[in-house]
């Protein structure tokens, strides 16, 4: 997969392809001209060109880069592969700060005041344990950290409510914290049976509703589920392969 497709979100109907990525995995808008492209195995962040449809040039990174968000003039960009949450001025293409958080930013999400939450997988072959990390956009410092008890934990597919004051996550059930708490939830709000993979998140933006993938065991097709806001559940349904 070495290659993005544009679509137009009228009709979903293929208008474009951007093309000589290594493998690629986030991108976002600078401006009308400019995007960035994150990428498992590039080393680094593709810019490109949106009015030709060219890459310009590469921003060295090491290893995998992940999820990004733009803050104003800044880039900010996990990385799977260490322990630092980058900094990019997005005028200039340079890395201008690295801030270090936990091993393996798994999501990055922004909150109703604009702070930044990096969720860290750890690495269990390492010793290093997982962690959530508040992070001041403005002065590139961490603010409040939230460490994992265990080596098994794994926060991951992080997602924020429309209200922007509470994240979701995966630790193997569905656990929920507020942003203005001051501990790491200890009970989840949807608890994975023992049949249960859960692989795939999203919060409805308009009612709230919680969607959850369950990949199964990955060689059969996988389950949708929807929860009210309240953790009922409201419906199920089969779906595709692996569903994330």
């Amino acid at each position: 997969s070495s290659k993005i497709e544009i679509l137009d979100t009228s009709d979903f109907k293929k208008v474009g392809t951007l093309s000589g990525f290594t493998s690629p995995r986030y991108f976002i808008g600078i401006n009308s001209g400019k995007a960035y492209v994150t990428d498992l195995f590039g080393k680094g962040i593709w810019v490109v060109d949106l009015v030709s449809g060219n890459i310009l040039k590469k921003i060295k990174i090491f290893g995998w880069t992940e999820e990004i968000i733009l803050v104003g003039k800044k880039v900010f960009v996990a990385s799977m592969e260490n322990d630092f949450l980058y900094v990019i001025n997005s005028e200039t293409d340079r890395v201008q700060d690295s801030i270090k958080i936990g091993f393996g930013t798994t999501g990055l999400v922004m909150d109703k005041e604009n702070f930044l939450w990096a969720f860290c997988g750890g690495e269990s072959s390492k010793g290093l344990l997982a962690g959530i990390y508040k992070v001041d956009p403005i002065n590139d410092t961490v603010i409040k950290k939230f460490p994992f008890p265990k080596q098994s934990d794994y926060p991951s597919k992080v997602k924020m409510n429309a209200e922007k004051d509470t994240l979701y996550f995966l630790n193997g059930s569905l656990y929920v914290l507020s942003v203005y708490s001051s501990t790491l939830p200890t009970l989840p709000i949807i608890t994975a049976s023992s049949t249960n993979n859960f692989y795939g998140l999203g919060i409805h933006p308009q009612t709230g509703e919680i969607y959850l993938a369950d990949a199964g065991d990955y060689s059969q097709k996988g389950t949708t589920l929807i929860y009210s806001k309240q953790a009922q559940l409201l419906h199920s349904f089969k779906c595709g392969y692996i569903p994330n």
